[in-house]
């Protein structure tokens, strides 16, 4: 909503006042030129981001921090091209110079290198509190051992699941242990009479005793939900699924996104913080079983990686047409959003990607925006004030208006089922900082699809491998 000019004062002073008392619901961004202040004070600060759906967040954020302490905070919509460049030439001009701004972690070395991003913990204020975060996103605000960022929202993949399915297979496979016989003894019998009585005692389901049967669907409904990859295909080949169901599992094997937990768990890049230029380690004989073990998926699960995208898997899943998918978070909002509708014919649950085997750990992709206060501003604590308010008091907020997962666990006291993605995190990997490395995920993700359509696993990831180690002496070099 936004307020014409030429209102007259005593509806301008009534809008105000219902707008204050419910929680200063409206944003007021610069946006096409046009400024438009949040809140009168002695101080001013700037806050610049990109992500246009957060506007009514920050813009609500801005009105009450200020009116909190008497400041102006006042938020700039800037484009999303050359983003960065734009930050640093309104930092040295000094024209609506960004105290702080919204940055994706992974372009944390650029910001830092120009003046750009300031220590956290260094400084003359507080050092904010950081025990909301989880310890991968704050990583994932970490370059050469300074907090730069804040984190305010992440992205991560869970697996997502029908929840009835489970429950169908533990039922089906309690059932087939029951009624077995040990057909070597029974192909052994040569003697009619003797067959047709084993016959007589083969046992069908109504022969079981309903707590017998009871007991042993328990038994397998504690592990129905595959934990390892070998789980998902035995699930996969022992569940007889019901009518409309086109298949087991189906998920983007296009989008890094949804790939990276395959080989997550067994490479390193640039170590924990994604900063470390020394260990770069993509090509090693647990990377290349991961990626076969990918690769030998396409047996089981035919998927056309040039017809597949991760929204047609997410409407195939809507519709019911696989058991198991790949998603990230914006399928809470979707899958509410059908469930709204009554469109959705099935209870649905989360749970972590399963490990590549008992060997070896999955290691889903982080993806982190967060807060950073510039270097070159003139309130910086008055700026890291407003960035730990942000990021630490609005996460309701974000996730209620907008549909995104902020970065403060809090948030999960009112909304549960946010706590597998917090999990996932916590054995996620985010994005390096490394300038020189921003290309790479792009030639990481043609990777898997080229592995994915029969390309050899061994031979793509030396070519990553000598790639990378490229581009990091480069980086190291200048």
């Amino acid at each position: 909503m936004r307020f014409g000019l030429k209102l007259v004062s005593v509806i301008s002073v009534a809008l105000l006042v219902t707008f204050l008392y419910y929680g200063a619901h409206c944003p007021y961004p610069v946006q096409n030129g046009e400024l438009r202040e949040t809140a009168k004070g002695s101080e001013t600060i700037y806050f610049w981001y990109t992500r246009e759906e957060l506007s009514d967040v920050i813009g609500s954020a801005a009105v009450s921090f200020g009116q909190e302490n008497g400041v102006r905070v006042i938020p700039v919509l800037a484009e999303e091209n050359e983003y960065t460049e734009q930050l640093y030439a309104a930092s040295v001009s000094g024209e609506r110079c960004p105290d702080a701004y919204l940055l994706p972690s992974n372009l944390l070395e650029k910001a830092y290198l120009s003046g750009m991003a300031r220590d956290l913990k260094a400084g003359e204020g507080t050092a904010p509190d950081t025990s909301l975060y989880p310890g991968t996103l704050l990583d994932a605000g970490t370059y050469e051992g300074k907090l730069l960022m804040l984190p305010l929202t992440f992205d991560t993949t869970v697996l997502v699941y029908r929840t009835e399915d489970p429950v169908r297979w533990a039922h089906q496979a309690a059932v087939s242990e029951l009624t077995a016989i040990d057909m070597e003894i029974a192909d052994g019998i040569t003697d009619e009479a003797v067959a047709a009585q084993i016959a007589e005692m083969i046992l069908t389901e109504d022969d079981l005793d309903p707590q017998v049967l009871a007991d042993k669907e328990a038994e397998y409904l504690e592990n129905a939900v595959p934990a390892t990859i070998p789980d998902l295909l035995n699930f996969a080949g022992t569940y007889d699924v019901p009518a409309g169901t086109e298949g087991i599992l189906e998920w983007d094997v296009n989008d890094i996104l949804y790939n990276y937990w395959f080989l997550g768990g067994v490479i390193d890049l640039c170590g924990p913080c994604g900063d470390d230029r020394s260990s770069v380690r993509v090509n090693n004989i647990h990377a290349v079983e991961c990626l076969e073990t990918y690769r030998n998926l396409r047996e089981f699960f035919s998927i056309d990686s040039e017809q597949i995208t991760y929204d047609s898997c997410v409407e195939d899943f809507l519709a019911g047409k696989y058991v198991f998918t790949v998603g990230s978070t914006d399928i809470l909002q979707r899958l509410q959003a059908a469930k709204d509708a009554g469109t959705l014919e099935f209870d649905y649950a989360f749970a972590l990607l399963p490990d590549i085997s008992d060997t070896y750990e999955s290691k889903a992709l982080c993806i982190v925006d967060g807060v950073v206060v510039n270097g070159y501003s003139e309130h910086g604590d008055l700026a890291v004030r407003f960035a730990e308010y942000l990021t630490a008091e609005c996460g309701e907020m974000l996730y209620t208006r907008d549909g995104v997962v902020p970065a403060a666990r809090s948030v999960v006291t009112e909304h549960p089922e946010l706590e597998i993605f917090f999990r996932q995190t916590e054995k996620a990997i985010a994005l390096p900082k490394l300038m020189e490395t921003q290309s790479f995920w792009l030639e990481l993700e043609a990777a898997f699809t080229g592995v994915w359509d029969g390309g050899d696993p061994a031979e793509t990831l030396d070519a990553l491998q000598e790639k990378l180690e490229s581009g990091t002496r480069a980086g190291a070099i200048e």
